[in-house]
Formats: C-alpha cells, structure tokens, sequence
C-alpha cells in the first residue's frame, strides 16, 4: 500500500485490493484532516469549492474520487456501502485516524453508508444539500434525477462540451444571493473541471451513479448512529428541502439546518467556512 506523489490536486493511493484510488488535497496542508465527498456528477475537484473555507479554518480537505471516476479504477457495478471499504483503506493508507467527511448531493449516501458501516472511524458526518433514498419521495424522483443526474442525450456529447452544458445548466438554478459569489469565484469553471474529470474514463461511472441515484439505499439510514449534521440552502432548485427533512427524520443523532437564500451550490461557497467549523467541534 502506498500513496503516489504529485501535483495536489491529482494524487493517487493504493488500497489493499490493489486498486487505485484518486484524491485531492485542498485547504491547509498541516491542517485537521477531513474527508469531502463530491456529488453526482462531480469528481474530487468539485473540492475546490471549499478551498478557501478549509485555508480559512485550518483543514486539510482531503476530496476522493468513487471508483470509475477521475483517478479511481473501476470495480464495474457497485452500491453505497461497498464504497465505504475504499474510504476506510485510504485512512490506512495516508496514516490516520478516525476522520469526520463532508459530502455534497449525492455523495451524501455513501458518507452515510461509510457510518453506518465503520462508526469508529466516522466521528460525524455532515451532508450539503443531500439526496435521500428514492423510496421517501416516490413521485418527485423522476424530476429530480432529470436535473441532478446526467441524461442520456448529455451523456453522448464529447467530455468537453457535455461538462460546460452541464455546469451552466446547474448555475441557472442558483438563488440571486448565491450568484454574485458564485460569478465572483470562478465557480462556474471549477464546477466544468469537475463535471469533466468525472468522465476522463468515459461515461459508465455517471451512468451508474445517475441509477443509483434516488434509488432505494442497500443500508438503513437508522443504522447511523454517528452525529450527522445536515445543511440545505433554502433557494436551491436543484434538491428540494423536503429531501434534507425526511433524512433527518430517519437518522438517530441528526441536527438539519435550512439557510435562507443560499442555492445548491452557493450554499458551499458561502457557508463553507461555517460548516467546517461545525465539524471540527466534534
């Protein structure tokens, strides 16, 4: 097992299966080490995002990518769960300790499924603007991975074009209090990379990841018995807050908090030093 050396934001490791497994270092290198999970579609470079936040605060925001996407090999089908034993080797790995995550949309599910399956690693979690299980909102599931997942037509445009249509397409649903931040930090290209870098090694990966999306869950969010922290931007367009509201219900030691004017992507932007905060005091 090891970790290979390079540009930060381009790493790899070895798990103890033999694969590799791509990561992203963003923040303050010596900082209080904290897993970020990217949503779907994404990569770890959606991490960028919170670059500036985990600098403010002193965290080293370690953003992984899931298998077949990015720098991760593939492992073909997989659920939530079997991605918990990829984040459990990468803490072997890089040499640490039980580590708190942070996951934005989708990623949600798998820092969920990693609690509930590795408690003593996981001291909390904290899930931006989460999707929830498919089964707690029958009806609405068809609209919601028609907006946060990736079309069949998007899917069939070369990387370069599909990642631009994509990211304008989620910054036209950002809330006008989200938009002058988001224009002003460039978000709009960070979050082009990171819609690209999702399918460097083609489509299969987001094709997976849109199915799961808003599928039945194969672990009982119930089974979390780690504090959960879960944030929700009351403007966003893109997951409704009911999503964030039915999860909570379901999770034992949750604490949900809805942010007026912030969207699905502002709410990182412009909370992200807060929530950081928040998992540090774990």
């Amino acid at each position: 097992m090891s970790v290979v050396p390079t540009d930060p934001t381009a790493q790899t490791l070895r798990l103890p299966d033999g694969r590799s497994l791509g990561f992203a270092d963003y923040g303050t290198p010596t900082g209080v080490p904290m897993l970020f999970l990217h949503g779907q579609p994404g990569s770890r470079l959606i991490g960028a995002l919170m670059d500036g936040a985990a600098r403010e605060v002193g965290v080293r925001l370690i953003a992984v990518d899931r298998p077949g996407i990015g720098l991760s090999d593939s492992v073909g089908e997989r659920t939530h769960s079997q991605f918990a034993g990829d984040l459990s080797g990468a803490l072997e790995v890089l040499g640490l300790g039980p580590t708190p995550i942070v996951a934005w949309s989708a990623g949600g599910a798998y820092a969920l499924a990693w609690a509930a399956a590795r408690p003593e690693l996981v001291p909390a979690v904290g899930v931006l603007g989460g999707v929830g299980p498919g089964g707690a909102l029958d009806g609405a599931w068809s609209a919601l991975k028609n907006r946060l997942g990736v079309p069949t037509g998007v899917l069939k445009m070369p990387a370069e074009a599909w990642s631009v249509t994509l990211s304008r397409t989620w910054l036209k649903t950002r809330s006008a209090a989200g938009e002058r931040v988001e224009l002003a930090t460039d978000v709009a290209p960070i979050l082009a990379r990171g819609f690209r870098e999702g399918v460097r090694q083609g489509t299969a990966a987001a094709r997976l990841e849109t199915r799961l999306l808003g599928g039945d869950w194969d672990f009982d969010p119930a089974t979390v018995r780690v504090p959960v922290w879960l944030w929700h931007g009351k403007d966003d367009a893109l997951v409704p807050w009911s999503q964030t509201r039915e999860l909570a219900a379901r999770i034992p030691d949750a604490r949900s908090t809805l942010i007026p004017g912030e969207g699905h992507v502002s709410l990182l932007v412009n909370h992200g030093a807060e929530i950081l905060t928040t998992m540090l005091r774990v």
